[in-house]
């Protein structure tokens, strides 16, 4: 068959799925690894695994819950997920597509995913054929290093290309040239002849609604390119008529808009080409999973790439994100495995659809049904920290 990714999905089948949803339980993973942003810092956070079950069967789904809240009380944040009960498969997946279901931003994402997984565990089809997208291929792994410090990029470069990621690296950027640049230049040194280098901003560099000029970001965006980088995420907020006059001042390098396509269901109606030659679909912020699928057809109807981004996931969804970024054939996925922050739900892994193979590339092993990931479910509630039964 066929696949064409320029043309918008037909979710009817999905919504027709009569199956009732019979339980519901949220259980907390805490990471206690610090993550620096131009914005901010996390010194903590506390992750979610939504797990929806009926028929025997269970999907899952994850995503961060909140930050710098080690005493985050679970029920605060996963009462929400109540309103699935009683709920059909296909009425709850509708009701997140049409947006008329309370649940809001990550947690409708969150929903989706695992009511796909489980639906696809039902009907033993694997969850990307049943969205129509590709079920073979690869994608190229990207580790994101999080960190101010040039010597702390330098140690996280080494141990991610001995790891084998050698073809990508996303670093973060911090809106402070001299920074920047040094920044850019110690993980470029670190990387392979031909690899590809990205750096996230987070828009640190300003607004040119408030007097940033687009002829002073350009110059900013060329230094960094002449020390190696390759794409720009975010380096400023800017309306999508700036984010074109940009990308043509900087060419060869790429612009990465991410934060102005939130949420999907509105900017899949205000992409433009030109706007960047790679577009960031960000997990946890898209505000409806199958509103960003649209947003990825709608991406490659424009003849753009697209890259799937990360939200420091640590458990399920790092398999959800891979499978979708091969689906789409994007240019690569940064949802990788994070060992390094903590084990607690990889241990709990029976089975990887996705494997890291050569050069850092992830590729299917395998379509088993739903998103195919195995996991050991009494290990997984053991190494909860706590766990929300809704149902």
């Amino acid at each position: 068959m066929t696949i064409d990714l320029t043309r918008e999905a037909d979710f009817s089948d999905l919504f027709a799925i009569t199956t009732p949803i019979e339980h519901i339980e949220l259980l907390r993973f805490d990471c206690l690894v610090p993550r620096h942003f131009s914005f901010g810092s996390w010194h903590n956070r506390q992750h979610g695994v939504l797990r929806l079950s009926s028929g025997g069967h269970s999907g899952l789904a994850e995503d961060m819950l909140s930050s710098n809240q080690p005493d985050m009380v679970l029920a605060q944040k996963g009462e929400v997920f109540r309103e699935l009960d009683g709920m059909t498969i296909g009425q709850a997946l509708r009701g997140a597509y049409e947006g008329t279901l309370a649940l809001k931003d990550a947690h409708r994402e969150m929903a989706e995913i695992a009511l796909l997984d489980l639906a696809g565990r039902l009907q033993e089809r694997p969850a990307l054929e049943m969205l129509g997208l590709h079920t073979t291929g690869y994608v190229n792994g990207t580790p994101s290093i999080l960190s101010d410090d040039p010597e702390k990029v330098r140690r996280e470069a080494a141990m991610h290309r001995e790891r084998g990621y050698t073809a990508n690296l996303k670093i973060k950027l911090f809106g402070k040239p001299e920074l920047d640049r040094t920044l850019v230049a110690t993980a470029r040194s670190m990387m392979a002849p031909g690899s590809y280098l990205s750096g996230d901003v987070n828009s640190g560099y300003g607004k040119t609604s408030e007097g940033v000029r687009v002829s002073d970001l350009a110059v900013s965006l060329r230094h960094l390119h002449d020390l190696g980088l390759d794409g720009c995420e975010d380096p400023a907020e800017m309306p999508v008529a700036d984010w074109v006059a940009l990308q043509a001042l900087v060419l060869p390098q790429d612009l990465i808009p991410d934060v102005v396509l939130r949420p999907a269901r509105s900017s899949r109606l205000t992409v433009v080409a030109g706007m960047g030659r790679k577009f960031n679909i960000h997990p946890g912020c898209t505000s409806g999973l199958l509103q960003a699928i649209q947003l990825g057809r709608r991406i490659c109807a424009l003849g753009a790439q697209l890259v799937i981004g990360d939200n420091s996931l640590i458990g399920p969804a790092c398999n959800f994100w891979q499978q979708l970024a091969i689906g789409f054939g994007a240019g690569w996925c940064e949802a990788v495995e994070k060992p390094e922050d903590t084990e607690d739900f990889l241990r709990c892994i029976t089975h990887r659809p996705v494997t890291l193979q050569s050069g850092g590339r992830l590729g299917l092993t395998g379509l088993r049904p739903g998103f195919g990931l195995g996991v050991d479910e009494a290990a997984m509630r053991r190494s909860a920290k706590a766990i929300l039964i809704l149902r």
